[in-house]
C-alpha cells in the first residue's frame, strides 16, 4: 500500500506542508490535470490515491470547515458514479472518530466549470441529491478506476451552499494550480466592493484548512509508505 496525495492547487498543498513522509502531486484543475495526476502517481508506483483539499457547500447542513469523505463520487451529467475503496474507507472514517469533529460520508460532485452563485448551488442539491462539489475528485476516481488503483476523496468545505464567489476570484488561479497575488490584488483594487465576501472566503479556507491539518495528523501514521515525493 503506497498512498499518494493529489492536491489542485498550491495553496491546498500548503496546508500539508512540512508534514513529514507524505507522498503529494499538485495536479492542477480540472479534468485533464486530474488524469496526469494519477497517470504520474501509478508511474512512481502508489496503489492508492486521495483526493484532497477544499470543497464548496451544497448542503445547507455544512458549515465551513466540515470534512465530507464520500463514500460515492458523482460526475455532473454522467450516468454512474463511482464507489471509493470500501474497506479503506472505513478504516479512515474509524480514524477520524471525534464527538467535536463534523464528518460526513454523503455524496460529493464533480464539476468542469466553477460554480459561483448560492442559486446554482441550490440548484445542483436538488437535481443530484449530493452534498459538496469540487472538479478534480470524479475524474481523478476514474483514473484510478481503469488504472485498478484505490480512491478516496477527502474535503473540507471553505465555501457554503449561501456563499457567493466574485466572479474575478477563479481567473486569480491559473489551471496548473498556481495562485496569481498580483492579479488578486489588481482585481480586488477594481472591485473593492467585494471585500466582505473575501473575508468570508478567507474565513472559510482557515476553517478548511485547519480541519484538513486534523484529518492528515490522525490518519498520516497509517500510511506504510511515507517518503515525499512532488
Amino acid at each position: 500500500m503506497q498512498v499518494c496525495i493529489i492536491v489542485a492547487t498550491d495553496k491546498e498543498a500548503e496546508i500539508i506542508k512540512g508534514i513529514a513522509g507524505l507522498n503529494l502531486i499538485i495536479s492542477g484543475i480540472g479534468s485533464e490535470n486530474s488524469k496526469k495526476a494519477v497517470d504520474c502517481a501509478a508511474a512512481k508506483g502508489f496503489t492508492h490515491i486521495i483526493s484532497f483539499g477544499t470543497a464548496g457547500g451544497l448542503s445547507p447542513r455544512l458549515k465551513k470547515g466540515d470534512v465530507v469523505i464520500p463514500e460515492q463520487i458523482f460526475g455532473y451529467k454522467e450516468e454512474k458514479a463511482i464507489s471509493v475503496d470500501s474497506l479503506w474507507h472505513k478504516q479512515i472514517v474509524a480514524l477520524l472518530k471525534n464527538p467535536s469533529f463534523t464528518l460526513n460520508t454523503d455524496c460529493l460532485l464533480s464539476v468542469k466549470d466553477v460554480v459561483l452563485e448560492p442559486a446554482q448551488k441550490k440548484r445542483l442539491y436538488l437535481e443530484t441529491g449530493c452534498v459538496c462539489l469540487d472538479m478534480e475528485s470524479y475524474f481523478i476516481a476514474c483514473a484510478c478506476s481503469e488504472k485498478r488503483m484505490s480512491f478516496l476523496s477527502i474535503r473540507a468545505i471553505s465555501d457554503t451552499y449561501a456563499m457567493k464567489i466574485p466572479d474575478w476570484l477563479p481567473l486569480c488561479i491559473e489551471s496548473c494550480g498556481k495562485f496569481l497575488p498580483y492579479l488578486f490584488i489588481k482585481e480586488l483594487i477594481k472591485h473593492p466592493f467585494h471585500i466582505k465576501e473575501l473575508i468570508c472566503i478567507s474565513d472559510g479556507f482557515f476553517k478548511a484548512k485547519k480541519s484538513l491539518r486534523y484529518v492528515i495528523s490522525r490518519i498520516y501514521s497509517s500510511f506504510p509508505d511515507r517518503a515525499l515525493s512532488r
